[in-house]
């Protein structure tokens, strides 16, 4: 059965409704980006918009069929047209594809928890019900006991109130038949009672009794038996605190009297005693002085380094002496009370401790006997000097007023002739009760070496050497802190420096044109010009090595008639001629001097080179030689215990010491 329909439209509904629509769904599917050119997003294009193709797919009429009429098209609206921006559809797609992805995260991550938070709430609740009725089911029980209990005492104290004034023979029947009824009655309460305050209590009395044993301080109790009677001296943390008494008490004593006799042998007892009444060894010491026969009285003990030196009756007599001894030093290096960064002090440690002493004249000093002792006495300590680079013997010597000769009776083992630098020297083996140490800041001008320019020239010999400009030394204004002890400059430490007048460099012209002729003996040996110092000194006879292994003067073996020149590593350096000359004399033996060369100067100066390597010799008699230029090198022959070089300057027949020439 058909039936039909009326769905005409009049056109003016037609224009209202399309005037009231902001878009129709035609529109809107004209307008839909295209999802396909977007790639990911390309599932999005047959996707409906806004559910409404789903919506219409979705409806069917099961009714009877209805007949519709047609109804004209409604005219289009006419729309300006918009040009597509893709940036816009890029921004939709992708801010579309990042909601899809942080949803799935989401509910990922959600029902990953959701079974282990599920499982903790099971437990939980479990663990609860658990607790609640073994652990606290018999407390609220208990609880409900406590409420009917706390009722009845009021009731029983009531009664027992009016038995005062009624019935006063029934208050101590009340007393003991209530307790037991309420026993009867309410047995949880007092179980759950005993059960908590039981264990309670135990852990408490636990605690208190650990606290107390492990926070006690256990000392041992000095005693001493005098004539049958003990004495206590006091408490000491362990038996070397008394050692340390004993010792002290000999110190301040020291009249002749044996240990045993002076102090008596303590028996320990093992007490727990606050910490504040433990005794140091300088009370026990004390305590024992008191308990001796000794005569004592009470003075300031003078400790200088740990020893006992005397005790003198009023401390600031004392003090006074060493205070005298600074005050003296201070003066003499004008150190003022303004200036900081000088003073004055003792190196050895001096301390004054009041005391019991004995009243002896043997200990007990006046203070002018103190002062007295510490600056004219000594005492036995050595005094250390370490060799630096430039020292002599002599020099060492002098600096701390001694002789040489005490010098080298001090250091036995010390090989004089070589005097290595760095070397331990033992300059004294006694010194005063105290050593005044100063230390000052100075400022000083120090003159700066200047440099030498050179400059080849053919118009002078190999070895000759002009000076063109002379060199003029700089001024430094360098600040140093100085050591002093005992008057003696110790140590010198540079803190800054500020350059006053540079130096001016010394120009010198050497030559180049050659003097040299050449000879052999055996293999012919040829040398050219090695080195050459300032005009008017020897140049040094081995270039490159400076060490002097044996210097001029006495020695072990006897007088050394030269210099030896060598430092280990000595064997085939070149020999040049110190000035130059004329060769005297050219011998080769492996006897006494072993190979050598004598060259003559002029106005009676020579000088000897020995001990040279075999087949090394470049030059012969009578021939003509410049300073610096190479005749040998350096060998072990003649009468030698290793390669070095001997060199001997020879005056008039005399030798001399050849650092005077160099």
């Amino acid at each position: 059965m058909k039936r039909e329909v009326d769905c005409t439209v009049t056109e003016d509904e037609l224009e209202l409704a399309q005037e009231e629509s902001y878009i129709s769904v035609s529109d809107l599917e004209n307008s839909r980006p295209d999802f396909s050119e977007y790639g990911i997003f390309s599932f999005l294009a047959d996707q409906p918009i806004f559910g409404v193709e789903p919506l219409a797919a979705g409806i069917e009429i099961e009714s009877e069929e209805i007949e519709t009429v047609p109804t004209p098209e409604p005219h289009p609206i006419e729309r300006p047209e918009q040009e597509k921006n893709p940036f816009y559809d890029w921004v939709y797609l992708f801010g579309m594809g990042v909601i899809r992805v942080l949803r799935h995260i989401w509910y990922s991550f959600s029902h990953l928890l959701s079974k282990p938070l599920h499982a903790i709430a099971v437990f939980a609740g479990l663990f609860y019900v658990l607790i609640d009725k073994v652990a606290f089911g018999s407390l609220h029980n208990a609880s409900g006991e406590m409420k009917k209990l706390r009722s009845d005492i009021k009731g029983a104290l009531h009664h027992i109130r009016n038995s005062f004034h009624g019935q006063p023979k029934e208050v101590l029947k009340r007393f003991v038949t209530y307790p037991k009824r309420a026993w009867q009655l309410y047995p949880r309460f007092f179980r759950t009672a005993f059960n908590v305050l039981l264990p309670a209590t135990a852990f408490a009395v636990l605690v208190v009794t650990v606290v107390s044993w492990t926070s006690a301080t256990y000392a041992l109790e000095v005693v001493i038996t005098t004539n049958g009677e003990e004495t206590s001296l006091g408490y000491i943390s362990d038996e070397s605190v008394f050692i340390d008494a004993k010792n002290i008490v000999q110190q301040r004593i020291d009249s002749g009297v044996s240990d045993q006799a002076l102090i008596a042998t303590p028996t320990y007892r093992i007490k727990r005693v606050n910490i504040d009444r433990l005794s140091d060894a300088d009370a026990i010491s004390d305590k024992l002085i008191e308990e001796s026969d000794v005569g004592l009285t009470s003075a300031c003990g003078v400790y200088i380094d740990g020893e006992f030196i005397c005790s003198v009756k009023n401390e600031t007599d004392a003090r006074s002496v060493f205070d005298n001894i600074l005050d003296e030093a201070e003066k003499k290096y004008k150190i003022s009370d303004s200036d900081e960064n000088s003073f004055a002090d003792f190196i050895e440690d001096v301390k004054f401790v009041q005391g019991l002493y004995p009243a002896n004249s043997d200990k007990m000093w006046e203070a002018s006997r103190l002062e007295d002792t510490l600056k004219n006495e000594k005492k036995s300590a050595a005094v250390y000097y370490t060799v630096q680079e430039g020292d002599t013997p002599s020099g060492v010597a002098s600096k701390y007023d001694i002789s040489t000769a005490a010098l080298m009776a001090n250091n036995p083992d010390v090989d004089f002739d070589t005097f290595k630098v760095d070397t331990k020297l033992i300059v004294s083996r006694e010194v005063n009760f105290v050593r005044v140490q100063i230390k000052k800041i100075v400022e000083r001008n120090v003159k700066t070496p200047y440099s030498v320019e050179t400059e080849k020239t053919a118009k002078l010999y190999r070895g000759d050497k002009r000076v063109v400009r002379k060199g003029v030394q700089g001024v430094d204004k360098v600040t140093y802190m100085v050591t002093y002890v005992d008057g003696t400059l110790t140590n010198s430490k540079e803190l800054s420096r500020v350059t006053l007048v540079d130096p001016i460099n010394q120009k010198v012209q050497v030559g180049t044109k050659s003097a040299a002729g050449s000879s052999s003996y055996g293999s012919k040996a040829s040398y050219g010009v090695y080195a050459s110092s300032s005009k008017g000194k020897f140049t040094w006879p081995v270039p490159g090595v400076s060490t002097v292994s044996s210097s001029y003067g006495y020695r072990k073996s006897g007088f050394h008639t030269g210099i030896d020149i060598s430092n280990g590593r000595t064997n085939g350096k070149v020999v040049v001629a110190a000035a130059a000359g004329t060769v005297e004399s050219v011998k080769y033996s492996h006897k006494s001097y072993g190979n050598q060369i004598v060259i003559n100067h002029g106005n009676g100066v020579k000088t000897r080179y020995a001990h040279l390597l075999d087949n090394s010799i470049g030059v012969s008699v009578g021939q003509r030689v410049s300073k610096g230029q190479g005749i040998a090198r350096v060998g072990s022959t003649g009468n030698s215990t290793g390669p070095h070089l001997h060199f001997e300057v020879i005056v008039n027949g005399n030798t001399v010491n050849p650092r005077n020439y160099l």
